[in-house]
């Protein structure tokens, strides 16, 4: 099989074919994923604290069945990694924003509009502390 595409189409085929294992479709299918940049790694770990669960970075015990990270839970793996990727998410936009609002309110500045900067300034530090508060999740 070559990789293209297509190439998980081919693979769920040869595994419905019962050409390959299902473990040989877990490597390979996970495989393929993470080289079209599709990594759902989670590491699990356990000791005397508990079990935990560390996904992207973040790291979650599981309590009751539930896994609880900061201040939020998660029913489920995918839950937790839907979570988690949109938070990071949620920190990366804003601190996009931040960064055109800077820009603008320079602008605004060497324009001698004052008004304008403050307005920009304002929305900028609205931003900085959205970031902050979805980096607070893993920090």
């Amino acid at each position: 099989m070559t990789k293209n595409n297509s190439y998980q189409l081919q693979l769920v085929k040869a595994f419905r074919a019962g050409e390959i294992s299902r473990q040989q479709f877990i490597k390979q299918f996970s495989d393929w994923q993470k080289t079209n940049g599709m990594n759902f790694d989670c590491k699990g770990t356990a000791d005397k604290n508990g079990t935990f669960v560390t996904y992207r970075g973040v790291t979650a015990k599981i309590e009751n069945g539930v896994l609880c990270w900061k201040q939020n839970k998660a029913a489920n793996l995918f839950t937790f990694q839907r979570q988690v990727d949109y938070a990071i998410n949620a920190e990366l936009q804003s601190f996009t924003n931040a960064c055109y609002y800077s820009g603008k309110a320079y602008d605004a500045s060497r324009a001698n509009d004052h008004e304008a900067r403050a307005g920009f300034q304002q929305k900028q530090n609205f931003f900085i502390k959205q970031a902050e508060k979805w980096a607070a999740l893993w920090n």
